[in-house]
């Protein structure tokens, strides 16, 4: 305690006694024993260069533990506990009971100590086992999980064995792990709100969330940047057999050097909520990997930068249950299938200005500018691409290949084949003005409008013509059902491809089907 230099067991004595003043004396006195305390454990703060360690009250060494309840006067900027590199710089363990609080440090140059319970080292800035802390308002930085020869796990912070630990306004930033770059947990429940974690990675090549990891636990983050993080799989997030909810956050700019393999933003499963996805990079869905509940979020610029083959610029679906509801998907690409999305259902989406490579290094076909094998109501896939001209690679469905579209509107796409859509089945659609083809592959269009396409509106990939029923196709198609007529659209040099009151499409669909109004479906 500059400048008198006192002993940890004066400095011990002082602060018993003025507890001990503070609780029994008149109030004058107790006032100015609170003041005293206060100044000393400001002063003991400011002072720290070691790490310190919170126990539980019934541990037999408590007395010998100063207990943090307030920030330093200055929060994070001033207030710094240094690790030394040497063990975590704060450690959080044997039961300690909720209200525990850290708040206002800056944490710094921790190296992770042993767990005890689990294999390796964790925790280079916070390691929390067995008890539950809120931290709040602490910048954690320039932390590693350890050095132990097994998994080092939670280079920020490590949570473990039942821990519950909630981060608050604070920022965790160049940490290191072999999981959990920024954030670890495994049986815990981790809740981060307000919290930027970015410029985090793992240690290896081989291992997985550069910004935060959850393994057999749950994980909250809401109002968060995840930023520019790296790692295998998950580089910003990676969630393994846990619960985990995404709500209001920004994922940007997260990857490998190399290109991460799995989920640039994040690998695994979850509810995604008013999230944005920008410019994260992997292998297999450059924003997400796994099977996701996603809504009103927004992709941009998702992608894969190696040459060689990827999938799903934006997602990869891994399971038949990945929805995406009311999002927007624009400028995502891939070396491959699936500029936009490979694979799983889409409600109520934008699919615009996305594009799937030709992959020559890989023998790649280019398939799916927009959506691949994917199953979309009510969307719009517009100004996408499959790119690339080489004899024996194919690019085609710049719109879509495969899966089913029903009441989708296909405008402005381009590619070699089927530019609008390539062996996808068609109920409700509207596919018009695609470059490159409207429909290809042995498929069946119900209720379809097909219409300005060039260079044709019905096309063989190879596989066969689509078969047309009770649709508009420009030029004709086989079949009674079927109508050659002007739809009257509203406004077709502008897309917008609405049907005009005197429409010979109003209710002239399949009529064993419904428009949502309860009417026979129309046409498109």
């Amino acid at each position: 305690l500059p400048p008198l230099g006192f002993e940890n067991d004066e400095l011990e004595a002082l602060v018993l006694g003025l507890r001990e003043v503070s609780a029994i004396a008149d109030p004058a006195l107790a006032k100015a024993a609170e003041s005293a305390l206060t100044k000393i454990t400001d002063e003991i703060r400011r002072a720290w260069d070691v790490p310190i360690e919170l126990l539980p009250m019934s541990d037999d060494r408590c007395s010998t533990v100063v207990t943090v309840t307030e920030p330093g006067p200055d929060g994070a900027a001033v207030t710094t506990i240094d690790g030394g590199g040497a063990l975590s710089t704060v450690r959080i363990a044997g039961g300690s009971g909720a209200g525990m609080r850290l708040e206002g440090f800056r944490l710094q140059n921790g190296n992770g100590s042993p767990v005890g319970l689990v294999t390796g080292a964790g925790g280079g800035g916070v390691l929390v086992v067995s008890s539950d802390i809120e931290i709040v308002g602490c910048v954690i930085a320039d932390c590693n999980a350890g050095t132990a020869a097994t998994l080092n796990q939670g280079g920020g912070v490590g949570a473990f064995v039942g821990a519950t630990v909630r981060i608050v306004d604070s920022t965790i930033e160049g940490c290191t792990a072999d999981r959990g770059g920024g954030v670890y947990g495994l049986d815990a429940t981790l809740e981060i709100e307000r919290t930027t974690i970015r410029d985090n990675g793992i240690l290896f090549f081989s291992f997985d969330g550069g910004g935060a990891r959850i393994e057999n636990g749950s994980l909250t983050m809401l109002d968060c940047e995840v930023l520019d993080n790296r790692g295998f799989s998950g580089a910003g997030v990676d969630v393994e057999n846990s619960t985990a909810h995404f709500e209001r956050t920004l994922f940007r700019g997260n990857t490998e050097d190399l290109g991460a393999v799995r989920g640039g933003a994040i690998n695994g499963s979850g509810t995604v909520r008013e999230c944005e996805f920008i410019d994260n990079r992997a292998q297999f869905g450059g924003a997400l990997h796994g099977a996701f509940d996603v809504e009103a979020s927004t992709f941009i610029g998702n992608r894969f930068d190696a040459f060689e083959a990827s999938f799903g610029g934006a997602i990869y679906s891994t399971s038949a249950g990945t929805v995406v509801r009311d999002s927007t998907f624009d400028g995502n690409s891939c070396w491959g299938q699936g500029g936009a999305v490979h694979g799983g259902t889409l409600e109520n989406c934008i699919v615009r200005n996305n594009i799937a490579f030709i992959d020559t290094a890989a023998f790649e076909d280019g398939l799916g500018g927009g959506l691949y094998q994917c199953d979309a109501t009510d969307c719009l896939i517009e100004g996408n691409e499959a790119f690339g001209a080489v004899a024996f690679l194919d690019a085609h469905g710049g719109g879509a290949f495969g899966g089913t579209l029903t009441r989708c509107v296909v405008v402005g796409n381009t590619a070699q084949e089927g530019a609008g859509t390539a062996g996808s089945t068609l109920v409700n659609c509207t596919v018009w003005g695609n470059e490159g083809g409207g429909v290809t592959g042995n498929v069946t269009a119900t209720s379809c409008l097909v219409w300005d396409n060039a260079p044709y509106q019905l096309g063989d990939d190879g596989s066969g013509l689509p078969t047309a029923e009770w649709s508009n196709v420009q030029g004709g198609a086989s079949g009674a059902t079927n109508i050659d007529e002007d739809p009257l659209v509203w406004g077709p040099e502008s897309r917008d491809l609405r049907l005009r009151a005197g429409s010979p499409c109003i209710d002239a669909g399949d009529p064993a089907a419904m428009d949502p109004d309860g009417s026979r479906a129309d046409i498109g």
